[in-house]
């Protein structure tokens, strides 16, 4: 979760979230090619959901979590929710050139200058031979309201989003999209916004997440579903627009 949707005091995770990090499991353990001891680097790791996840899966050596508008309090408290887990909100504090995975998921919509981003991350922190897994969100004729909120600069297509990793000389393992059946929704909810001019100035994203344990059980195994199709396609070459791009790319080895 983004720090900026996170509201204090409720922990009621968005479906979109659940389905997501499960996503991120089955790309991980099928698609990247990793040895043991591996290293992991979560940049923009929001309030530590993904990296606490991760560590539940105990095939990883060490996780790291970084994100610059943790404060020193939120450290403090998500590392008393796993000590195993390693949180910084400094750069200068990682280790250089030491992990084997990086992740850097719905992160580089973010930053205005994505490409130079990618590459101080790649050059500084990634060992020999690492892994990427990066993703952002899909389709700038989508972005809305909600993008507005997030503070993010863009939505990409696969092709531009291709572009901002192979110009940092990572090689494209496999690529795709998640969440094809939100595609057409999102695609409504903007074709309204823009229709009646509707301009939500406050908003909270997945934090603001009210439903039940039922509901929000069965919107999660929905959209798990939908992932799970759109990965089965992907791995065999085809290729279904969805509302996110995803890509895992791999640094050559000198």
């Amino acid at each position: 979760m983004d720090l900026r949707e996170k509201i204090a005091g409720f922990d009621q995770r968005h479906p979109w979230e659940l389905s997501r990090i499960g996503a991120v499991k089955d790309i991980l353990v099928n698609d990247v090619p990793l040895g043991r001891q591996v290293m992991v680097l979560d940049v923009g790791c929001g309030d530590g959901f993904v990296s606490r996840e991760l560590h539940k899966m105990r095939q990883f050596y060490s996780i790291t979590g970084v994100d610059t508008y943790l404060s020193s309090q939120q450290i403090f408290e998500l590392s008393s929710q796993c000590a195993e887990i390693t949180y910084y909100n400094d750069y200068r504090q990682l280790l250089e050139k030491h992990y084997d995975l990086i992740l850097m998921l719905d992160v580089i919509e973010h930053i205005e200058n994505d490409e130079d981003f990618v590459f101080e991350i790649v050059n500084k922190y990634m060992a020999t031979g690492g892994c990427a897994l990066v993703t952002a969100p899909a389709f700038q004729s989508l972005y809305g309201s909600h993008d507005r909120f997030l503070k993010h600069y863009r939505r990409y297509s696969r092709k531009q989003f291709l572009g901002v990793l192979e110009a940092n000389n990572l090689e494209c393992i496999l690529s795709g999209y998640l969440f094809v059946f939100l595609l057409p929704i999102r695609f409504l909810f903007v074709l309204l916004e823009k229709i009646f001019r509707i301009r939500k100035d406050i908003e909270s994203g997945v934090g603001a997440w009210r439903r039940g344990r039922m509901i929000t059980r069965i919107c999660e195994r929905l959209l798990t579903l939908d992932n799970r199709w759109a990965l089965y396609f992907t791995r065999r070459g085809i290729i279904i627009p969805g509302l996110t791009v995803w890509a895992i790319c791999k640094k050559p080895r000198s």
